[in-house]
């Protein structure tokens, strides 16, 4: 298995950062403190979504279209994920390691569990309306099985357990009430363009759901 070079380096690059301590930081990663089992910086998101068929390059880069217009199949996937910040790169982007674990139902039928840095944005000007984040995910999600239809959508006939975890999402709050979010996330695991395996089938879900911060 080969892993996706966007992964060694983002490992890499943590490893690099989380060895500095908290008197050696340096300007372009702030580590956390951890007073605190939690200390204000976890999540525990819930969420749920139905199955897209089209590609997630389709939708959202090469020909952007609103979800409404997407194509879907009667797949859906339930998911709970657990998070902590530990730090900020240049003052601006948030890191939050997650762990999560997904249920698919109807027609595939395996479970999902994964561990993934999330890359997180929310320094929007309308945040004194509605508090807004942008993030993106690199990790690696594990299948309890193969699906037929993640067989069927590799190049090679073959699926694989282990894909990688990209996972962009979109959180709302209001700025009153910003501990508990409104979450929108695009749940796709992938060879990512056969870096990782030789292609194996993606399975992808577009859901929606709530995260709490304690």
């Amino acid at each position: 298995m080969k892993l996706p070079r966007t992964l060694v380096a983002t490992a890499a690059f943590l490893c690099a950062g989380f060895a500095v301590s908290a008197e050696e930081q340096q300007p372009w990663l702030q580590l956390h403190g951890w007073d605190g089992p939690c200390d204000g910086q976890c999540g525990i998101a819930v969420y749920a979504g139905r199955f897209v068929e089209d590609g997630m390059g389709d939708v959202l880069i090469n020909a952007p279209k609103l979800p409404q217009d997407w194509a879907y199949d009667d797949d859906y996937l339930v998911a709970i994920a657990l998070s902590r910040k530990i730090g900020t790169l240049w003052g601006r982007i948030e890191l939050e390691p997650e762990v999560g674990i997904a249920q698919r139902f109807d027609i595939q039928h395996e479970t999902e569990i994964w561990g993934a840095v999330y890359f997180r944005y929310g320094d929007f000007p309308w945040n004194d309306r509605v508090k807004t984040t942008m993030g993106v995910s690199v990790g690696l999600n594990y299948a309890s099985d193969v699906s037929p239809q993640e067989d069927e959508r590799s190049k090679t006939g073959e699926g694989y357990r282990l894909q990688h975890f990209f996972s962009p999402e979109i959180t709302f709050a209001l700025p009153e009430n910003e501990n508990n979010e409104l979450l929108i996330r695009f749940h796709h695991r992938s060879g990512v363009f056969g870096l990782m395996n030789d292609g194996g089938g993606a399975s992808q879900y577009l859901t929606i759901g709530v995260r709490h911060r304690f």
